[in-house]
């Protein structure tokens, strides 16, 4: 079943990143070490709502044996997408071959890690437990507005106008609601493994954020302040638990 209102509340967390791009329209950098902080501070984000709002609900709705399974597909199926798509991560520092090649492959990557973070929100939204969709929309809405910066700041390095790095950031932020509508559709069918697929975003997600948002947030020798933004991300999703109880 498609749930319109929560779908257009994905929709609005979806475009913070353009939102969170914006001030690359009058710059063209920002310092290393506030990188590595909000690099960690979404990969905190991004923990707690595996660990403190997905996989609790997936044990209480399908048990150990479906969430241990839905863990290990969702973290599979991130890592056979990031061998398969030619992509480059957001902080790589790697030499670039043409403006136009780099964006594209700036922008799987991009795609990449959102597409866990529309589907979780969809699969939150339909398993309906303890307002579980409504954290994560929130969380990860807040989470885009540094992610959204982020990802554009390389595309705006390599010399694309500060417009089209902010629409590009934005395109890429609306790829969640349409993976959101998917989660929300695939639920619909299959309840009898709602944990499985709780577990499943959980799990991409959990990837997402060893695999690329620790790294590199530790990338350009700032492992501390990346450490501290991922604290601060942890302790802003219980906060955001706490007041939408």
């Amino acid at each position: 079943m498609i749930l319109w209102p929560q779908l257009l509340a994905t929709l609005a967390a979806g475009a913070a990143a353009g939102i969170g791009a914006l001030p690359l329209l009058f710059i063209q950098h920002i310092p290393t070490w506030l990188q590595g902080s909000l690099l960690g501070f979404a990969g905190g984000m991004m923990t707690g709502a595996a660990l403190l709002s997905l996989l609790p609900s997936a044990l209480n709705k399908g048990g150990l044996v479906q969430v241990m399974l839905g863990i290990t597909a969702g973290a599979g199926a991130l890592m056979v997408l990031d061998k398969l798509l030619p992509h480059q991560h957001v902080r790589s520092g790697k030499p670039k071959a043409t403006e136009w090649q780099s964006s594209l492959m700036i922008i799987a990557a991009i795609i990449l890690h959102n597409l866990p973070e529309g589907l979780t929100m969809g699969v939150g939204y339909a398993a309906g437990e303890d307002q579980i969709g409504l954290i994560l929309t929130v969380a990860i809405g807040i989470q885009n507005l540094p992610e959204g910066l982020l990802a554009a700041l390389p595309l705006r390095e390599n010399g694309v106008s500060g417009p089209k790095a902010v629409g590009l950031a934005l395109l890429t932020g609306l790829v969640e609601p349409a993976a959101a509508l998917i989660g929300m559709l695939l639920v619909d069918w299959l309840q009898s493994i709602l944990g499985f697929f709780l577990a499943f975003a959980a799990g991409a997600m959990l990837y997402t954020v060893s695999d690329t948002l620790i790294p590199d947030s530790h990338e350009h020798g700032f492992e501390r302040l990346g450490t501290y933004g991922f604290l601060a991300g942890v302790m802003t999703l219980l906060l955001i638990r706490q007041l939408l109880k």
